[in-house]
């Protein structure tokens, strides 16, 4: 069965509603089921996507996966949607027993890459086992793609915190809330071994500047550094806030940014 488009299916899904879930691939020896825990999602900023490969059949069902990396036993429908892999130390095949009514299931985190212009995406996840000539389905999950709010000029970070399509924070520096690559340096010890260590001089200041009334113009400025981001200073200011335009690349909150 092709991925199915069911038009509608805008919602995250709990639980309970997961045997009867409008995103299954109709009945097959296998059913894939898939839940995004979010539905508005923007590029670049990770989401997490329940899978569960249910076995709807009266007697026990058995699938052939690799350990580790599972994921390439797994396909999305649309290019656009992605999801981020990870490194194996070790990896074998195993088989995995589902029984009537469970499920085998995994988590990914996934994402669009890269910006687009559609305001929505729409994309189904394919589960194809070892040995399996057949890959199953699952229902179709439709994504509403919410614009940048987050976007990265040189070495500052913008914002637009209250998503009205312009920018109001920015954060300059080289320390990121304390989490600086400090340089290192070549230094001779007494033994007159030579060795590499760390330049901990310090973590420096960011500078920060708000528009707090969204009036186009940033009204305070302030320094803060450490992982807290304490305020070291802060002074009123009234300077344009830049607007998005060449050279402003879209990027992921970093998880240090509060709202």
């Amino acid at each position: 069965m092709k991925c199915k488009i069911i038009l509608g299916l805008a919602v995250v899904l709990s639980s309970a509603e997961l045997a009867s879930s409008a995103s299954t691939a109709g009945t097959n020896s296998l059913r894939v089921v898939v839940v995004p825990s979010k539905t508005d999602v923007r590029a670049k900023e990770p989401f997490k996507v329940a899978l569960r490969v249910e076995n709807p059949t009266a007697t026990n069902q058995t699938v052939r996966v690799m350990n580790c990396s599972w994921d390439e036993h797994w396909k999305s429908s649309n290019t656009n949607i992605s999801w981020i892999g990870w490194g194996c130390g070790k990896n074998f095949p195993m088989d995995i027993t589902i029984p009537s009514g469970g499920a085998y299931t995994n988590v990914l985190q996934m994402l669009i890459p890269e910006p687009v212009s559609r305001k929505s995406l729409t994309f189904c996840m394919g589960f194809t086992p070892i040995g399996s000539a057949k890959t199953f389905w699952s229902g179709a999950i439709t994504l509403k793609i919410l614009p940048p709010d987050t976007w990265q000029r040189g070495e500052a970070i913008y914002r637009d915190r209250n998503h009205d399509g312009k920018m109001d924070w920015e954060v300059s520096g080289t320390t990121w809330m304390g989490h600086a690559v400090y340089p290192s340096k070549t230094v001779t010890n007494s033994n007159g071994d030579v060795m590499s260590v760390l330049e901990m001089t310090g973590q420096g200041v960011d500078t920060y500047k708000v528009d707090t009334n969204h009036d186009g113009f940033y009204d305070s400025e302030y320094g803060a550094r450490g992982t807290n981001g304490q305020i070291q200073w802060t002074k009123p200011i009234h300077e344009r806030v830049p607007v998005v335009g060449k050279g402003f690349i879209p990027i992921a909150k970093p998880n240090w940014i509060t709202d």
